[in-house]
């Protein structure tokens, strides 16, 4: 869905944060490409250019998703590591 915007065939080339308000999810995206129309979502857009300064502080949230890599794919490291347990006789969650 939000793939769906930037059409280029590229591997994702965005980073999004997800936020709800009053049951309703509103997506924020940064990227150097304009986002296509869509059907589905009302999109917005606006210049990000941001000025920083030597010594400035940042603050930011990080939701990271440690991945493993299998033949080329990429799986989820927990879900892994729960797989090996079961694989291995370990039926603890």
């Amino acid at each position: 869905w939000l793939w769906d915007l930037f059409p280029g065939g590229k591997e994702r080339q965005f980073l999004y944060r997800r936020e709800e308000l009053q049951g309703a999810f509103r997506f924020f995206v940064l990227s150097q490409e304009q986002p296509a129309a869509s059907a589905i979502f009302d999109v917005q857009t606006r210049p990000f250019a941001p000025t920083l300064s030597a010594g400035q502080t940042l603050r930011f949230n990080l939701r990271a998703n440690p991945t493993v890599c299998k033949n080329g794919k990429r799986h989820d490291l927990l879900m892994e590591a729960k797989r090996q347990r079961k694989t291995q006789g370990d039926s603890q969650d």
